[in-house]
């Protein structure tokens, strides 16, 4: 990978991971009880890791940092929302046990769309090998 790519990777790294701490600062005060938020959030956060941790390794690691990726929305969600409630510190959470026992459920999904986005990383890195 030629250096200037690799920089830009870098910057662009940065610059979403600037981007998500920023959402998550606007998300963090407002009083809303709405999974959506969090769900996109911890995405973003599982999504921002992966992209971290997939330049220079081998196309063969993208499918299983992709699926450790989705594997991980869930766990991530669940902690945000927590901090959420304890951060707001009212008598009663934000978030309901049910909402979270409804995030847990989602982790199958979580993890074929990781496996499926790390295949489809796999794919492309591939092809672009071949053409080089």
């Amino acid at each position: 990978m030629p250096p200037e790519i690799g920089s830009r990777t870098k910057r662009r790294g940065r610059m979403a991971g600037i981007a998500l701490g920023i959402l998550f600062l606007i998300w963090t005060p407002v009083e809303d009880t709405d999974v959506i938020y969090a769900l996109l959030l911890g995405a973003g956060i599982a999504a921002w890791g992966a992209l971290w941790a997939l330049p220079g390794r081998s196309a063969g690691w993208s499918l299983a940092i992709g699926g450790l990726a989705g594997l991980l929305v869930s766990p991530l969600t669940i902690a945000l929302m927590s901090f959420k409630s304890g951060l707001h510190a009212h008598g009663f959470p934000d978030f309901s046990p049910s909402q979270a026992v409804q995030v847990l459920d989602q982790i199958p999904y979580w993890t074929a769309a990781g496996l499926l986005a790390g295949w489809v990383w796999m794919m492309v890195q591939r092809r672009r090998d071949a053409v080089e």
